[in-house]
């Protein structure tokens, strides 16, 4: 829900002060009541209610304090009582403590004071919000940021050639390529079936689930046909593709093999099957993929007997993989931890970071987490490594891709979420 905008503040020295203060400080008790709501909303998430309430209790601090000016701080002395405002330095600052010494309390110490100046309207995945405090909530963040590609089911997402790439898991006889994730190009491949496509580079080679019949492309617009694979590929499992080596997963332990991008293929055996979160992966110049609890692998070459077992620190319910290269993964249920992993073999907790509702996935947007859900309803940024909750759109558990500045993420069947920090949905940070 967006904060609205509050009348202007007032400048030291204007005649009428006490009356723009007072229509000031009347319009935040509403923004306190915006955070208390978002506060209880997120009640299963405790660093997200402990966030809210403290904002809301310096707002309604600030509503008051600032219809109650005391004058020049440098003119003060003794003791200062919630609620007060005083100027220094150009500046109003709202009291945030008592004290009984004003005097030795400067009104850059922000123990005791906030500056009425400190509020501010951010892109919600900008930079600067990345490592500001939220002090809004409930924004949609999605909001007119979902495109259409135009082709059945794209949720599937790639980069290559400075293009971004959409397929899915319906049968379609075209893929998506786009520039910027809003507007998108249908490029034809050789039949209508159910593509993934995994890039190398600008090398870019699409499997077809279910079939033998494997495409590539140098530039993502032009696709031919390559040679069939020595067996079907598995329906819910990514290709992957690192330094001219592709792997194709097909079913139980078999997994079909090429070093010419996609001319021949020959088959080699995995430690054990891959799960159904996503197939394989590329971390950290690896192989990667899970297959059941906690046990996942990794190789540098997919070859029979390269793999080596690392153990996730929880059973994942969804596998996701931001545009920085990164995984992430939480258990199932509300309010799971996400863990996040850049080395292919150790994982680590991301602070403030939580599944809203069973379905979640995480995804890393210019610096900023956000924890989407794969139904309309709650989702979380965190800024500052604190979760706030957002409204977001479907997601869907996929991965997410970046080309430059921009971002996108795998909405609901044949459309895209695309984010440019710069105009993203704003919200309200201290």
């Amino acid at each position: 829900m967006p904060i609205t905008s509050s009348p202007e503040f007032p400048a030291i020295g204007d005649p009428a002060f006490n009356s723009k203060a007072f229509a000031w400080a009347s319009a935040l008790p509403a923004f306190g009541s915006a955070v208390d709501a978002a506060g209880a909303t997120v009640a299963a998430s405790e660093a997200s209610a402990v966030s809210a309430a403290q904002v809301a209790q310096l707002a309604r601090v600030a509503a008051v304090g600032a219809s109650n000016y005391r004058g020049e701080w440098s003119t003060l002395s003794g003791a200062i009582n919630i609620p007060a405002s005083v100027s220094y330095n150009g500046a109003i600052y709202v009291l945030k403590a008592s004290t009984a010494a004003v005097q030795t309390i400067v009104p850059t110490n922000a123990t005791f004071w906030v500056s009425v100046n400190e509020f501010k309207r951010l892109p919600i995945f900008s930079a600067a919000a990345a490592v500001a405090t939220a002090a809004s909530n409930l924004e949609g963040i999605f909001n007119g940021l979902s495109f259409s590609v135009g082709t059945a089911g794209a949720t599937r997402l790639s980069v290559a050639n400075n293009l971004f790439m959409a397929s899915g898991d319906t049968a379609g006889s075209t893929i998506g390529t786009s520039v910027d994730g809003r507007t998108w190009t249908l490029r034809t491949m050789t039949a209508s079936l159910p593509w993934r496509i995994s890039a190398d580079g600008n090398s870019c080679l699409a499997r077809a689930g279910a079939s033998t019949t494997i495409n590539t492309s140098t530039n993502s617009t032009t696709w031919t046909a390559a040679g069939a694979l020595g067996a079907a590929a598995s329906a819910a499992a990514n290709p992957c593709g690192i330094g001219g080596v592709w792997l194709v997963y097909t079913a139980t332990t078999n997994v079909q093999r090429s070093i010419n991008f996609g001319a021949s293929w020959v088959a080699m055996v995995l430690p054990a099957s891959v799960g159904t979160n996503g197939g394989f992966f590329k971390v950290n110049g690896k192989f990667w993929y899970w297959s059941s609890g906690t046990s996942a692998y990794w190789s540098d070459t997919g070859e029979t007997g390269s793999w080596t077992l690392t153990t996730l620190p929880v059973t994942p319910n969804g596998i996701a993989q931001s545009g920085d290269g990164s995984l992430a993964f939480a258990a199932s249920g509300t309010g799971s931890q996400f863990y996040r992993s850049l080395t292919h073999q150790s994982y680590e907790a991301v602070v403030g970071a939580v599944t809203g509702t069973t379905g979640t996935s995480l995804h890393l947007v210019n610096g900023v987490y956000v924890s989407a859900s794969a139904t309309f309803g709650a989702s979380f940024t965190v800024h500052s490594g604190v979760p706030t909750v957002r409204v977001s759109t479907n997601i869907a558990t996929a991965s997410s891709v970046s080309l430059g500045s921009l971002s996108a993420l795998p909405g609901a069947a044949g459309f895209v979420v695309a984010i440019d920090p710069a105009i993203s949905p704003t919200g309200t940070f201290v």
